[in-house]
């Protein structure tokens, strides 16, 4: 099973994942993604932290970047 990066990219920063996760597919390591963004956008609403241009940046073991989610994107506003 092919190991997936979760990079978090902000305005100012990008913190680089060192431990990564075993996924079975690159649609697998974007359900992770967006199940683990939804999770941190809940603690910085909570914290009444920005949410504005920070973004999971989902890369293979291979270097190939699978995908970028913005954390905006996981919220629904009713």
């Amino acid at each position: 099973m092919p190991k997936y990066f979760f990079h978090i990219k902000t305005p100012e920063i990008t913190d680089n994942d060192q431990i990564g996760a075993d996924c079975a597919s690159d649609e697998e390591a974007l359900a992770e993604a967006r199940q683990a963004a939804k999770e941190i956008v809940a603690e910085w609403v909570l914290e009444e932290h920005g949410i504005d241009g920070e973004a999971f940046v989902i890369v293979r073991e291979d270097g190939d970047v699978v995908g970028t989610l913005l954390f905006k994107d996981v919220l629904r506003l009713y």
